[in-house]
């Protein structure tokens, strides 16, 4: 059994954990499966196949893809509809897969998302944690206001402020996924209505003691350079679309590897 292999089975029986806490309903549910089938208890491949489809089943990514089609990731990108836990541990899950993968057909994004430079081993070595609280990267009481809204297109608005509401909606620009991220409640606590930059130089520490909570809000520091004044609407969108990208990626990834098994 390959090194990685073993890697991608322990991240991702972390990840469910992450998710589930002290709920291991789907530990039952899993070697129930593993074992009600005609295998032999060496397959680690089919192991990992039954794992990785518990995590994508909990994050419910195939659902919103599916039902939104050809919409779908640009609704997801924009709003926070149903941005449950799940989803982002099984993103984080998919950004650390593509992190270690060194696979030609990966190339691309990889370097799309994570640049050219090479990954932190925070990133490399990220370990999912039983986080359970929706962090805002631009704080929720800060009501920078703008006259614009924000849409699938903006109205010809080239920075809509953080204190308005999407388009047609009553959301708040604030809540769009690509502004939220999932850390621990205590971390949550903390950063409490801290600045983008505050924020990014207690990640950046994170980074530096390889104690990442969170590889999609690291992303989200790295794009602003730990700047407030860069971190626009526009931007979050521009990264949640990046993060669609990265869960199609995910998805394609592991329904050809459940179709082999």
């Amino acid at each position: 059994v390959s090194d990685i292999l073993l890697k991608k089975i322990k991240q991702v029986q972390m990840a469910l954990y992450a998710i589930g806490g002290q709920s291991q309903k789907w530990l039952c549910e899993t070697f129930s499966e593993f074992f009600s089938d005609d295998i032999k208890i060496g397959n680690v491949e089919k192991l990992y196949s039954i794992l990785v489809g518990k995590l994508i089943e909990l994050s419910d990514f195939r659902s919103a893809q599916s039902q939104l089609k050809d919409e779908w990731p640009n609704e997801f990108a924009l709003y926070n509809n149903g941005a449950s836990p799940a989803k982002f541990v099984c993103l984080d899950y998919f950004l650390w897969l593509l992190a270690n993968s060194e696979s030609d057909s990966d190339k691309d994004l990889k370097s799309k998302v994570f640049g050219g430079n090479s990954i932190p081993q925070a990133v490399v070595r990220f370990i999912p944690r039983a986080n359970r609280s929706v962090e805002h990267f631009h704080p929720q009481t800060d009501n920078n206001n703008s006259s614009c809204h924000i849409g699938l297109t903006e109205d010809g608005c080239e920075s809509p402020g953080w204190g308005t509401n999407i388009k047609d909606t009553n959301v708040s620009i604030k809540d769009i996924f690509g502004n939220l991220a999932l850390i621990s409640a205590g971390r949550n606590s903390e950063y409490r209505n801290y600045s983008v930059n505050e924020k990014s130089r207690r990640i950046d520490n994170q980074v530096e003691k390889k104690s990442l909570e969170s590889i999609k809000l690291w992303l989200m520091s790295k794009l602003c350079q730990g700047d407030d004044k860069y971190w626009t609407p526009a931007l979050a969108q521009a990264h949640a679309n990046m993060m669609a990208e990265v869960i199609r990626w995910g998805l394609k990834l592991h329904s050809v590897t459940q179709k082999s098994q």
